[in-house]
């Protein structure tokens, strides 16, 4: 599944919007290609069938999305489906444990946007 798409190009699913002056509208935070209900339809419907799936995410919202959905999952009592989350390489420090909690790898590729290439905002960014 891919849930968002890359940080250069403004698609990767972020908390914080991007960074200003990058060509970016203001508070542009990318976006997800499912809303949280339709995700975690998805993911409900598979692990009832045993199926297990590994999602795309770049951004630290789209990862979050991912964890909550699972959540949700594994509070229905289905502990069986492994979930891997590909690439992460933007996870909020609140979500780190959650991986653990919930049984999700983080497939974390290399690190293809650093250094200079991140052009979301630091916590000193606008609040939108």
């Amino acid at each position: 599944m891919f849930l968002d798409g890359v940080p250069p190009a403004g698609t990767g699913a972020f908390i914080e919007p991007y960074l200003e002056g990058v060509g970016f509208p203001e508070c542009h935070c990318g976006s997800t290609t499912m809303l949280p209900e339709e995700l975690e339809g998805w993911l409900m419907s598979t692990a009832l069938r045993g199926i297990s799936a590994k999602i795309h995410c770049t951004g630290d919202a789209s990862v979050r999305l991912v964890l909550d959905a699972v959540q949700k999952v594994r509070e229905a009592g289905l502990i069986e489906p492994k979930y891997h989350i590909a690439h992460g390489q933007f996870i909020h420090p609140d979500d780190l444990p959650r991986f653990a909690e919930l049984a999700v790898t983080a497939d974390i590729s290399p690190s293809l946007w650093f250094p200079g290439g991140d052009r979301r905002s630091d916590e000193t960014g606008p609040s939108c």
